[in-house]
C-alpha cells in the first residue's frame, strides 16, 4: 500500500510502499463459505477499530465499512488447489455484490421518497408472494420476518445497483468488475520448463540428430542390451525388448535426477550425502549442497543442470573417486548411468539448455 512515512522527521507528504499483514486465523473448517467468512470477520474488526479510533475519527471521512473495502479488491494470488480457486471466486462474487450495493445506495439518494416507498412497496409484495402468501407469511416467526426484510432491502438495494451499472461507460464498469486471480508463479514457470523440455527432447529425432544416450534402469539394462544386440544381428526384436525401449528414459531431466538421488537423496540412508560434500568441500574448497531434485522442488532441474555443466569434470573426478574406493573398482548402476550421462554430448547440450534457460528467464521471473 502507499503509505505516508511515519518515521519521517519531515512533513508527512512523503508517500512509500509498505505491505500490511491481515493476520492469521484460523478456520472452523475447510470450506470455501467459512473462508469467505473469516474474510469479512477480518476487515469487519478492521473497519471497528479504525471506526472507533481516534485516528479514524479524526479523518473526518465517515464511517468506514466492509463494503467500500469490496469495492477496491482487485484481486487475489492463491496456489493451484481447487479450494483455493472457488475462494477466489467466492470473493469476486462479493464485490460484485458490494458494487451493486454502492451503486443502489448512490441511486437511492438520487430518488424522491415516493419512488423509494413504491420501489419498498413492491419489493415487499414479491417477498411475500415468493413465502406463500399473506396467510403463509403470518405464521413466521417476527425473527424469520425480520431476516426475510432484511434480505428484501438489499435485494432492492441490489436491483438499482445493476441498473445503475449497465448506465455506466465501459471504462466505469471494467474498472469497478476488475477482479484478477494470480496463481503460483513458480507453477507458471515449472509448466514453462516442462513444456519447453518436452519440445526439447522431441527435438532430436524430428531433425534426424543421434539423442541423448539411454539411462535404463537396473532390470530393464540387460534386455535393452539383448534388443541392441539383436538389431545388430538383423534379428527381429521381441515385444518385451521393445516395451523396454520405450519405457527408458533419457536426457537432461533424468540425469539430474539421477545425480539428486546420488548426491542429495531424500532417504539419508541413500546416496551418498555427507561424503559428497566432504570430498567437495576438500578438493573444491567451498561448500556445496547438491540441489533437492529428490524432493519436489522449483527450479531443482535446472539448478542441478547449472552444477552439472559448470562442475563437470568435478563431479566426474568425485565418481572415479567412488570407483577407486570400492573393494570391486566399479561403479553401480545408478552411478554408471550419470557416468554415461556425463560423457554424452547430447545430454550436456540439453543440460546447458536448462541452465541457461534458468538464467535467462526462470530467476528473474521468479
Amino acid at each position: 500500500m502507499l503509505v505516508e512515512d511515519y518515521k519521517s522527521q519531515e512533513n508527512n507528504d512523503k508517500l512509500q510502499h509498505a505491505t500490511h499483514f491481515l493476520g492469521i486465523r484460523s478456520a472452523r473448517d475447510g470450506s470455501s463459505n467459512e473462508a469467505i467468512a473469516d474474510w469479512q470477520l477480518t476487515l469487519s474488526d478492521i473497519v471497528d477499530l479504525y471506526n472507533c479510533s481516534p485516528f479514524g475519527k479524526r479523518s473526518g471521512g465517515g464511517l468506514l465499512r466492509v463494503i467500500d473495502i469490496l469495492i477496491k479488491l482487485t484481486g487475489m494470488n492463491t496456489d493451484h488447489c481447487a479450494k483455493e480457486k472457488k475462494d477466489a471466486q467466492k470473493m469476486e462474487e462479493l464485490k460484485k455484490w458490494a458494487v451493486d450495493q454502492h451503486l443502489g445506495e448512490t441511486a437511492m439518494f438520487e430518488k424522491s421518497m415516493e419512488e423509494i416507498n413504491e420501489l419498498y412497496r413492491k419489493g415487499e409484495k414479491e417477498m411475500i408472494r415468493i413465502a406463500g402468501g399473506d396467510n403463509k407469511w403470518k405464521t413466521l416467526s417476527p425473527v424469520i420476518q425480520a431476516e426475510k426484510y432484511a434480505h428484501m432491502l438489499e435485494k432492492v438495494g441490489a436491483d438499482l445497483g445493476k441498473e445503475a451499472f449497465e448506465m455506466l461507460s465501459d471504462h466505469e464498469r471494467r474498472t469497478l468488475r476488475l477482479f484478477i486471480w494470480a496463481g503460483c508463479g513458480c507453477h507458471k514457470d515449472l509448466n514453462t520448463v516442462r513444456g519447453g523440455y518436452t519440445a526439447m527432447s522431441q527435438w532430436w529425432e524430428a531433425n534426424e540428430y543421434e539423442g541423448p544416450i539411454l539411462l535404463a534402469n537396473r532390470d530393464n539394462d540387460p534386455v535393452l542390451q539383448e534388443r541392441e544386440a539383436a538389431i545388430e544381428g538383423g534379428d527381429t526384436t521381441t515385444l518385451a525388448q521393445d516395451r523396454a525401449f520405450e519405457k527408458t528414459t533419457r536426457g537432461a531431466i533424468k540425469a539430474t535426477q539421477i545425480a539428486g538421488a546420488i548426491f542429495n537423496h531424500k532417504d539419508d540412508k541413500k546416496g551418498h550425502h555427507d561424503v559428497f560434500r566432504y570430498w567437495w568441500a576438500e578438493h573444491i574448497g567451498i561448500p556445496f549442497t547438491f540441489p533437492d531434485t529428490s524432493n519436489n522442488r522449483f527450479q531443482s532441474y535446472c539448478d542441478a543442470a547449472a552444477a552439472l555443466i559448470f562442475y563437470h569434470d568435478y563431479f566426474l573426478q568425485f565418481l572415479e573417486h567412488l570407483k577407486q574406493n570400492k573393494q570391486n573398482s566399479k561403479l553401480n548402476h545408478m552411478e554408471t548411468n550419470l557416468w554415461k550421462a556425463l560423457h554424452c554430448k547430447a545430454t550436456l547440450t540439453e543440460l546447458g539448455v536448462l541452465a541457461l534457460y534458468a538464467e535467462a528467464v526462470s530467476y528473474q521471473y521468479i
